[in-house]
């Protein structure tokens, strides 16, 4: 029975967008509201949706689509000064599979995220923003040379979106948040998590307009006349994600042994290598702190010592 509702689901979805795409065949010539879009379903995540938005209007993102998925805590009272600025637009998108999209993970992507991340472009980005990108909230775009992504996708004008890598960093260290440290503090590299192919979403920054519709698995964009995304290095950007953020998680609070190496030097295949024998490293390259002076100011925090 699961099988054939997924099966519904992935023809409906694909059968959707693909519609509609043809109804957009030639990409709109008038000036954008936005130039650069973040789109992210959460769920119960208040304590860090602050931070993240602040840090990526620091980036150069100037509005945000978020798809609230049955939250419970206070996030109203968190997004209520962004959305009246006209910086968030939030929609409560419903769980029809209740704790089906729980038991079963892939479900949760197949069956709540993507047809957001559809809806998003159908209905408010393709006529709205230049460029938009799909994130979860434990995902940070990071410039690594320049501080504002705007100033990057000025050299990728002429291609429909531009693909990333993505770094994963150990989300706690201690069993609380201390006060007034920042997700993006955490800076040790650690292995990605273990993810089923079915849950992978691909990461790219994109132009709504030349959107297609979504391929299956992994979850990624299609565009108009098969074009592909141009992959970009991860040291001009890339997405950090900081996993493992919650108590209950397996790996929360739980310190890896670290090791002391210039990982500037290696190579990708050696940095992975490491990761996934057990270790830690040290980021020495902390691209992403340099935002912390003004993400203190905007988060009306006080210094503090490191």
């Amino acid at each position: 029975m699961i099988r054939y509702f997924f099966l519904f689901l992935l023809f409906t979805s694909v059968s959707f967008a693909n519609d509609l795409s043809q109804e957009h065949n030639d990409p709109p010539s008038k000036p954008y509201k936005y130039t650069l879009s973040v789109c992210a379903t959460f769920g119960n995540e208040a304590n860090y949706l602050k931070e993240w938005i602040e840090f990526h209007q620091l980036a150069g993102v100037d509005h945000f689509y978020l798809y609230n998925i049955e939250s419970t805590d206070d996030v109203h009272e968190t997004l209520v000064p962004y959305i009246q600025k006209e910086i968030v637009t939030v929609v409560n998108w419903p769980n029809y599979m209740g704790d089906m999209a729980k038991e079963i993970p892939f479900l949760w992507t197949l069956g709540l995220q993507v047809p957001a991340y559809e809806h998003a472009i159908v209905t408010k980005a393709r006529e709205e923003t230049r460029w938009l990108v799909f994130l979860d909230v434990d995902e940070f775009l990071v410039p690594i040379k320049n501080t504002n992504v705007k100033e990057i996708l000025k050299n990728y004008e002429s291609m429909p979106g531009i693909s990333l890598a993505t770094q994963h960093f150990q989300g706690s260290s201690l069993d609380f948040t201390p006060r007034q440290k920042f997700m993006l503090e955490m800076t040790d590299l650690t292995a990605p998590p273990q993810e089923h192919i079915q849950n992978t979403i691909s990461k790219v920054i994109f132009k709504p307009e030349y959107y297609k519709g979504f391929s299956y698995p992994p979850f990624e964009c299609l565009f108009m006349d098969k074009v592909k995304p141009v992959a970009i290095a991860n040291n001009v950007i890339r997405v950090n994600r900081y996993v493992n953020r919650f108590k209950g998680n397996i790996l929360f609070a739980r310190e890896k042994e670290k090791i002391d190496v210039e990982h500037r030097v290696l190579s990708d295949e050696k940095i992975e290598s490491l990761l996934k024998s057990g270790y830690e490293i040290e980021d020495r390259e902390r691209a992403i702190q340099r935002f912390l002076p003004s993400l203190l100011q905007r988060m009306d925090c006080e210094p503090h010592s490191r």
